[in-house]
């Protein structure tokens, strides 16, 4: 039987493979040592030097005065370029700017890459969201809602490995988050009937949340539509408004995608 031929977009280069990789790992664990990256990425240290070097010369990562390594300027350039230029955000940015509008909060969209959920476009915010509240990716999704939708209606693999850990319990952020498997199952069963999932202090003391689903035109799962504040705008008066809110605004930018 004659080989099969490998296409040239399927010959991955290796060094570009590793170079992503420790960008990957940056931005998870930053600031970090040289020691801290190498033991992550399971990479020799001369290795590790050159990447790093390489990244830091053309600007994607920085090396502070303790030599530890961040992302650099030319990673948020990426990101302004994409988000300028994205059809995908077009579609979402003026949904977006109506939830904001309407409710006094930011209201955000998040997709899932690879295993992190990226917030993919912003708009507005108050004074009462703290800057850890914004932080636009995250590989832990049993905390927020938006995690907690992903694995609510995302691809059953995303839900299956995330239960199949040998640990009987999750990363704890704060003393609201869920932590036992078993609690986040039957919390996952709520947001499932619910269709959305409402996040109180989960992630940060006196911020809150609220997620609801967007699909694709095939009914599948393309991201997640949310709006986050202080806990004060998540009063139990006020839920129902946000419920109503975010479930039009999910409903409104799946009717609008183009896939």
């Amino acid at each position: 039987m004659p080989e099969k031929k490998i296409k040239e977009s399927e010959r991955h280069v290796e060094a570009l493979l590793r170079g992503l990789e420790v960008l990957d790992c940056v931005e998870q664990h930053q600031p970090l040592s040289l020691s801290q990256l190498t033991g992550h990425l399971d990479i020799h240290k001369s290795r590790a030097i050159r990447l790093c070097g390489t990244l830091e010369h053309l600007g994607y990562l920085l090396r502070d005065t303790n030599k530890q390594y961040s992302l650099g300027h030319r990673v948020l350039s990426l990101g302004h370029a994409y988000e300028r230029k994205s059809p995908i955000v077009r579609v979402i940015r003026p949904h977006l700017e109506e939830l904001s509008r309407k409710s006094g909060l930011a209201a955000s969209f998040y997709v899932l890459s690879g295993k992190s959920v990226v917030c993919l476009a912003r708009v507005g915010g108050n004074r009462h969201l703290s800057p850890e509240a914004l932080d636009s990716s995250t590989r832990d999704l049993h905390f927020g809602a938006s995690g907690k939708i992903f694995l609510a209606f995302g691809n059953p693999s995303l839900r299956e490995a995330y239960f199949s850990s040998e640990d009987d319990r999750y990363p704890q952020l704060t003393p609201h988050t869920i932590t036992s498997p078993q609690a986040l199952w039957e919390k996952l069963n709520q947001v499932k009937n619910d269709g959305y999932c409402i996040s109180l202090e989960e992630r940060v003391i006196g911020s809150g949340g609220i997620g609801a689903p967007v699909f694709t035109k095939l009914g599948e799962l393309a991201g997640v539509a949310t709006l986050a504040g202080g806990v004060a705008d998540f009063a139990p008066e006020k839920q129902e408004n946000l419920v109503s809110l975010i479930l039009a605004g999910a409903k409104e930018i799946s009717r609008d995608l183009v896939y």
